[in-house]
């Protein structure tokens, strides 16, 4: 009995776009610990740029 390997082809720039997603959404999400410590002083609930990424 043969057993075939199935090859998928990757999308380089498709695996690129998920890499930036990916560390975006680390550093959205870091940030609000930075805030919740004191480091930064954000509003996250009333600035256009941090509602427009939870959108």
């Amino acid at each position: 009995m043969h057993k075939t390997a199935l090859t998928f082809q990757r999308l380089d720039r498709l695996d690129a776009l998920r890499g930036v997603a990916v560390v975006w959404m680390t550093l959205f999400h870091f940030s609000f610990d930075l805030n919740h410590f004191g480091f930064i002083q954000q509003d996250f609930y009333r600035d256009p740029l941090w509602t427009w990424q939870r959108t």
